[in-house]
This record gives structure tokens, C-alpha cells and sequence, in this order.
């Protein structure tokens, strides 16, 4: 074992799983405060909420797209788990693709983004 490797892969693995947890601490603020205001019109809480589901279904894309695969392609030989589908191998084509659907998934969720890109077509 190769204690910078170690080091090295305990790093990504803390940071990462540092930023998946203020992330979901926040999300969780976030919902909780639109619920207690009283001050929101119903249509201004709606826009929240979409830009908030937006907003979910965007921080979810990094973890289908750089998480998972960054498990299989470091943590699962560094664990000595075994990999039958070879995902490993997959790991930069899938991370690739990820700020392309960081993009789609907003244009898709947002109508008035949706709209700007149909008027474009």
C-alpha cells in the first residue's frame, strides 16, 4: 500500500463528501425557510420552487457524472472491488459528458429556457 495513494484518495473521498453534505444541509434549509415565509405571493413561491427543483435536479447531474464514476474508477480498485460491468473504463467518457447535461438538465426544467431555445430553432 502506498501511503500517498492513500493520502491522495482519503482527500478526494473528504471533499467530496464534504460538498455532498453542506449541498444536502442546505437544500434542506432552503426548503425548510420557503415553507415558514409568509410574505411569499403564490405565484413567487411557485418560481421558488421551480428554480429550486431545477436547482436539485442540477446538483444531481455531478453525481451521476463525476461521483459514481470517480467511485468506480478509484475507490473500487483501491478497495479491491470487482468490477464485472468494467465501469472503470467508462469513467472519463461519462465524466465528459457531464457539463453538456449540467445545461440540459436547466433547459429542460425552466419553460422560459425551454422556450428561448425552441424560438431559436
Amino acid at each position: 500500500l502506498n501511503l500517498r495513494h492513500c493520502l491522495i484518495t482519503f482527500g478526494a473521498t473528504t471533499i467530496m463528501t464534504k460538498n455532498f453534505s453542506i449541498s444536502s444541509y442546505l437544500a434542506c434549509r432552503t426548503i425548510s425557510e420557503i415553507r415558514k415565509a409568509k410574505t411569499f405571493s403564490s405565484n413567487y413561491r411557485n418560481l421558488q420552487i421551480k428554480i429550486l427543483r431545477a436547482l436539485f435536479a442540477q446538483s444531481a447531474v455531478p453525481v451521476f457524472f463525476v461521483y459514481i464514476p470517480y467511485s468506480c474508477a478509484i475507490l473500487f480498485p483501491f478497495l479491491k472491488i470487482d468490477d464485472p460491468f468494467e465501469l472503470a473504463n467508462l469513467c472519463m467518457t461519462v465524466t465528459s459528458f457531464f457539463p453538456a447535461w449540467d445545461a440540459i438538465v436547466v433547459i429542460v426544467l425552466i419553460k422560459d429556457f425551454r422556450d428561448g431555445l425552441f424560438s431559436l430553432v
